[in-house]
C-alpha cells in the first residue's frame, strides 16, 4: 500500500502522460500513410506500446497502477473468497 503521496503526486498520476512523451508507434522509417497502407499485427503493437509505457513509469507510479488494479479485483471478491486467498498465501495475515 502506499504510504504517503502528495497532491502533486496524484494529480500527475490521474492527469495522464503528456502528450509530448507519449511513445510513437512510428519509427523513422514509418508514417502514419504507412501504417494505413500495411496491416499492423494488433496484439503485437499493443504489447509494444504497454511495454513502453511501462519503461518509462517511475517505481512510485507503477506500485500505483498495480494496488489500484489489484484493489478493484480485490473488491470483486466475497468475504469468503478473499479469505481463501489469503489462507491460500499469506495465511500471516489472518493470525
Amino acid at each position: 500500500m502506499i504510504s504517503s503521496a502528495s497532491s502533486t503526486d496524484w494529480d500527475d498520476f490521474w492527469s495522464g502522460p503528456n502528450p509530448d512523451n507519449i511513445p510513437s508507434i512510428f519509427s523513422d522509417k514509418m508514417t502514419a500513410s504507412t501504417v494505413k497502407e500495411n496491416v499492423i499485427d494488433r496484439d503485437e503493437l499493443q504489447s509494444n506500446l504497454i511495454n513502453q509505457v511501462l519503461d518509462d513509469m517511475d517505481l512510485k507510479t507503477m506500485y500505483a497502477c498495480l494496488y489500484d488494479y489489484m484493489s478493484e479485483s480485490y473488491d470483486k471478491y466475497s468475504v469468503d473468497e478473499l479469505i481463501e486467498e489469503v489462507e491460500e498465501y499469506y495465511p500471516d495475515l489472518l493470525e
